[in-house]
């Protein structure tokens, strides 16, 4: 574009044509903000002294409430409360602090408790040694706020203070009350896993059923790599010990977790082909009688044989554990068998005092007449043989049988009570009779002249005859 300049006047254009290079508006906007360099950065201020500090509060309050007045925006609520927090300066915090102050622990809890801010009000009662108050609060917490955080803290808390069974209840719990789409309820599954490792596999499995898939993808590779872990731990016992048939029994149980048929085969067909030394063959009946137990707890047959193969070893403390161990049981076919064997081989190892508390259990689980019977007989044969200690088993024997009368005489009387103290009397007086000199017939006299009505009192009578025929001889 061809132009004249006339000094002194205006511009004058000879060439009215457009230029061929258009200059807009956004190109020298765009010039003007590049020449413009950064954007200002106000000064970093420094606070040295509480003023500056309370004049810096009391400016930045003025602005977020002059923001909050122009826009009443959320975001801007949140910018505020939070700068609030930041601060540290918060009104329900330094009503507590004074009554702590103060010394008055019941008005700083009231405070707590009508703030209900669960961490602090915990970590209070904790400066204060309250555990039960703070589990308490810790329930209160789930109850009001049931999410997967406050379930892993309270779990967290009672595994802190040694109470394990608490924190696998409250895994428990939360598990049932937990919902599903909670954010967190991956991290309380990880949490109860760690917390269990022997059910590990259990809780993750549970996880992988209930979630939906996609939160459940940590699990499924957690799930793997524990499965993996496992066999190639599994594989390396076996490996290095061929003949150990627990690691097998474990890569097993393992694999029928899993459900793979053909892996399950390979692993049975690979464990039957390694076949134990002679000299080991015990220790397969060990792991049988166990496994035949454990599937029928109540066959007493299984029990007494397993006893005798471990006597058959001298395993005496193996013997006794089985023994109490059947016993313990609370169904068993024929319990008065194993009874028998438990007395009889605490006599045989000559552990009087064992049995005679055996004896006692008995009664307290049965009044039977046989077995006031055999507990006299005990008590007549077990310890020395020199006068004096047949003397005080004689003592022992007699206290039995008063024990025995007693039990039946209050007992209401019917015809097969009366049967039975005629068959007590037999035997107590056979017993007094054996005992020679040191017998009393006539204490046994006594109770049949008290009116105690048997239909064989003639046969206590002439037992009674003899008795007194025998001492005279002897005298």
């Amino acid at each position: 574009m061809a132009t004249s300049y006339v000094f002194g006047g205006a511009c004058r254009v000879k060439n009215k044509n457009p230029s061929a290079i258009q200059i807009t508006a956004e190109q020298i906007l765009r010039e003007a903000r590049d020449q413009q360099g950064g954007e200002f950065q106000p000064p970093k201020q420094k606070l040295v002294d509480s003023d500056e500090l309370l004049e810096y509060r009391v400016r930045k309050r003025k602005e977020f409430e002059d923001k909050v007045r122009r826009t009443c925006s959320a975001s801007v609520w949140v910018k505020y409360a939070r700068w609030e927090e930041s601060q540290r300066d918060m009104l329900w915090y330094k009503y507590v602090h004074m009554e702590e102050v103060l010394g008055a622990v019941a008005n700083a809890r009231q405070v707590f408790e009508r703030w209900t801010a669960w961490k602090s009000f915990v970590r209070f009662e904790l400066r204060y040694g309250e555990v039960g108050r703070a589990r308490s609060i810790y329930e209160r917490f789930v109850r009001e706020e049931p999410r997967s955080s406050a379930f892993v803290q309270y779990a967290k808390f009672e595994t802190k203070h040694g109470e394990v069974s608490r924190a696998r209840h409250v895994y428990e719990q939360a598990v049932d009350v937990i919902d599903p789409e909670d954010d967190d309820v991956e991290l309380l599954l990880l949490s109860f896993a760690n917390q269990e490792v022997d059910r590990a596999r259990a809780v993750y499995r549970f996880g992988l059923d209930r979630l939906p898939k996609s939160k459940t993808r940590e699990l499924y590779a957690i799930e793997d790599m524990l499965v993996t872990k496992k066999r190639l731990l599994y594989e390396d016992e076996v490996t290095n010990n061929p003949l150990d048939s627990d690691s097998w029994f474990d890569y097993l149980r393992l694999e029928e977790s899993l459900g793979d048929k053909k892996k399950i085969s390979e692993v049975y067909e690979r464990a039957v082909t390694n076949v134990p030394p002679k000299q080991e063959k015990r220790y397969w009946k060990r792991i049988l009688y166990e496994k035949f137990i454990e599937w029928d707890p109540s066959n007493c047959y299984a029990w007494l044989k397993y006893a005798e193969m471990e006597k058959s070893l001298r395993e005496t403390d193996r013997v006794r554990s089985i023994y109490q161990l059947a016993v313990s049981q609370q169904e068993l076919d024929t319990p008065e068998l194993l009874w028998t064997a438990l007395l009889q081989f605490e006599i045989s190892e000559n552990h009087f005092e064992r049995a005679r508390q055996l004896y006692e259990e008995l009664l307290n689980r049965t009044k039977h007449l046989n077995v006031w019977i055999s507990y006299a007989e005990f008590e007549a044969s077990s310890g020395l043989d020199d006068a004096g200690c047949q003397a005080e088993r004689v003592q022992r024997c007699r206290a039995i049988f008063h024990r025995a009368f007693n039990y039946f005489s209050t007992t209401a009387s019917t015809e097969s009570i009366q049967e039975i103290q005629q068959h007590l009397l037999e035997a107590w007086l056979k017993k007094e009779v054996s005992f020679g000199f040191l017998g009393d017939v006539t204490s046994v006299q006594h109770y049949v002249a008290k009116g105690v009505k048997r239909k064989r009192t003639m046969k206590i009578l002439e037992a009674a005859y003899n008795w007194k025929m025998q001492k005279t001889s002897l005298d």
